[in-house]
């Protein structure tokens, strides 16, 4: 059993195999489309709620839930003159995160304990049937906790989603992790592109309603990709990996002590990992959005604007990083070192919101582009470590314990990004650069 356990994951057929590929690719992206969708549509979401009426009248929100659904509603975005005075935001992004990715991170931390249990077609479905009613209670709801309640929902099921489908890959060559790589990156530049352009009025200019309606097509692409494209996986392909070194009387026993050596052997790289996306996440929803530049420093492009060109360079670069498995391989260098990279470069952001060293908008936004290059680089290498060097019988398990790694770093940079956000816009900025 274990030869042709081998057999099948070393010399797939060459058919099958890129199926499978672009079915995972398929998959990553679904899963990271939602996600950004919803943090780009956070403040619309917010805004069309009668609570978001209780805002001060000055706030962002506020200005918003006058017109939320007018097809040329826009916000002023004029470059600033002046960035002596500190320009912020009432909520830090770090706000909309957190109620976008806490719920994940318990579905991740349920999941590997039961996904045993649960046939992959019926996972999909639930996941995919969750995804669906969450969008539409988004678009539809008036009332703040009916939202943030479809936000949850949508949340809670694309962590399921993320670690089922990761789970998946145990029994598939050791490609699809590449596939399921570049779908998550790739998804990141076009959703923002996505909604942006159907909602802005010099566009399409759709309802945010429309547009996140809009959206439904994504769980009917996962549908349609795992019972068209994809080479599924039989009971017995996956009992026969569970049970490949678990046959003798002892077999349980020998399962559970063989996952907390698993366990072990990866922690310090799940630590690695939640370190990473701690650092990822704290700049992009903490940082960015105080780290904006005067007109002659940024292109003429005004603060809203400039936070947009981040986030697109910051996906950017987590693209291009998750596409070149076949190009680069830096292994466990990646996992042992790019995290700390990550933290440096934080810390020179922090450091750039106090006392504004970073010369123009766009050094900061390589800079960004950069990052997004260190977590994507970081990320693939991670999950292809774990696929090649843990046994078949455990790799599922494997796979399935470090995807919440990322998910715990991006939480708890929400929490640390909302007291920084507060706190650094009590300060008055020193623009160095200009002595």
């Amino acid at each position: 059993m274990k030869e042709e356990s081998n057999d099948r994951e070393e010399a797939p057929k060459k058919g099958e195999n890129w199926r499978n590929i672009v079915a995972f690719w398929v998959f990553g992206f679904c899963k990271t489309f939602t996600f950004v969708v919803m943090l780009t549509a956070a403040q619309d979401i917010l805004a069309k709620s009668k609570e978001a009426e209780q805002l001060s009248p000055n706030s962002v929100l506020s200005r918003l839930s006058n017109d939320t659904f007018a097809t040329k509603k826009h916000i002023a975005d004029e470059c600033i003159k002046d960035v002596s005075h500190r320009k912020c935001f009432e909520h830090s992004a770090g706000f909309v995160l957190l109620c976008n990715i806490f719920p994940s991170l318990i579905a991740k931390i349920i999941a590997p304990f039961h996904l045993k249990k649960i046939p992959y077609g019926l996972g999909l479905w639930f996941v995919c049937v969750g995804q669906a009613i969450a969008s539409i209670i988004i678009a539809t709801g008036h009332v703040m906790w009916i939202n943030l309640a479809g936000v949850a929902l949508g949340s809670f099921v694309n962590g399921l989603g993320e670690t089922l489908m990761m789970a998946m890959t145990a029994l598939y060559h050791k490609e699809t992790i590449g596939g399921w790589a570049s779908g998550t990156g790739l998804a990141g530049v076009v959703s923002s592109f996505f909604y942006s352009v159907l909602t802005d009025s010099r566009l399409i200019g759709l309802s945010p309603t429309i547009a996140i309606l809009c959206t439904l097509i994504i769980p009917v692409a996962n549908i349609l990709t795992y019972y068209f494209l994809l080479i599924r996986p039989t009971k017995i392909d996956r009992q026969a990996i569970r049970m490949e070194n678990t046959t003798d009387e002892n077999g349980e026993e020998v399962a559970k002590v063989s996952k907390k050596e698993t366990f072990k052997k990866l922690l310090k790289f799940i630590i690695m990992f939640t370190l990473l996306y701690f650092a990822q996440y704290f700049v992009n929803q903490g940082l960015l959005e105080l780290t904006i530049y005067d007109c002659s420093h940024s292109f003429g492009e005004g603060p809203l604007a400039q936070y947009r060109w981040y986030q697109v360079l910051y996906q950017w670069g987590v693209f291009i990083s998750r596409s070149s498995k076949q190009l680069v391989g830096f292994g466990v260098v990646a996992m042992l070192i790019f995290p700390w990279l990550q933290v440096l470069l934080t810390i020179v952001f922090l450091m750039n919101t106090m006392f504004v060293f970073i010369p123009h908008f766009g050094v900061a936004s390589f800079m960004t582009f950069f990052e997004g290059i260190l977590g994507g680089v970081a990320y693939v290498n991670l999950f292809d470590y774990v696929h090649r060097t843990t046994p078949s019988y455990q790799r599922e398990f494997a796979i399935s314990i470090v995807s919440p790694a990322g998910t715990l770093g991006i939480v708890l940079a929400a929490f640390a990004a909302i007291p920084a956000h507060n706190l650094i816009c009590t300060t008055t900025p020193q623009t160095l650069w200009l002595l």
